[in-house]
């Protein structure tokens, strides 16, 4: 087999993902045979090497999974939190793989989260420059006018940065506020708050409804199924074909 770099190795086999993986080496905590390696480029072969992480010898090869989960509200989206409090690995004891969540989804907000154990395809999710399409639907206390809606879409100024145009489509109106769906192209931190905050829009609810084509379909909070195969092709090709527009 062809030498690859570890990181990409390590990554591939779920391990963590390629920057993590990177950190891992600074520290000295990847050795390759025994050896302690640092060096960013160093390359391996996957099927005579023995690669050790924090002195834990680790599989090289393991069968990818990926999995759609309806994180419910008051649930941390890593695999440890500090405090204590829940999270969403404790949705899945009976998933005898280490998975990591594919980006973050708010603490007090629920909906759509990929988990996977797959670092490169946890890297296609991820990666800015791949502007993975996230929908959300949110209740704000407020009715929202065409005009507001015009404002957010456009992108505004946010924390220093300037968001990207999005998408608002207004569902409906009602005595307990209004309904609105945004698109998003990107996910910064608590952006979708953030924005309704510039026009004093208070957000009551907020759930992720659609990440790229995987929909929440039949889930309820706490449940989760697999990707479909067509979906995993999906966000495969969208990341291969943004690599092909490179100059």
């Amino acid at each position: 087999m062809q030498k690859e770099r570890i990181q990409k190795v390590l990554a591939r086999a779920g391990i963590a993902s390629r920057r993590k993986v990177e950190w891992y080496m600074v520290q000295g905590l990847v050795a390759v045979n025994g050896k302690v390696v640092t060096r960013l480029g160093e390359t391996i072969d996957p099927e005579t090497d023995k690669v050790t992480v924090n002195g834990h010898e680790v599989s090289l090869f393991s069968e990818k999974k990926y999995l759609l989960f309806y994180k419910p509200r008051l649930v941390i989206s890593s695999c440890y939190d500090e405090q204590k409090r829940q999270t969403v690995m404790d949705y899945f004891s009976d998933v005898h793989t280490r998975l990591y969540p594919v980006g973050r989804l708010d603490y007090d907000s629920d909906g759509l989260l990929i988990l996977t154990n797959d670092g490169d395809f946890t890297y296609a999710l991820t990666h800015p420059k791949h502007e993975v399409m996230k929908t959300y639907l949110v209740h704000i206390q407020e009715e929202i006018s065409r005009s507001e809606i015009s404002l957010l879409e456009r992108g505004l100024l946010l924390d220093g940065y300037q968001t990207k145009p999005c998408q608002i489509h207004q569902v409906r109106f009602e005595r307990t506020g209004s309904w609105i769906e945004v698109t998003l192209h990107e996910g910064r931190n608590r952006q979708i708050r953030k924005m309704l905050e510039t026009i004093q829009k208070h957000v009551l609810s907020l759930t992720r409804i659609q990440i790229g084509p995987c929909t929440i379909g039949r889930l309820k909070p706490g449940e989760y199924r697999s990707l479909t195969q067509e979906e995993i092709r999906y966000f495969q090709f969208s990341h291969d074909e943004k690599k092909k527009e490179k100059p």
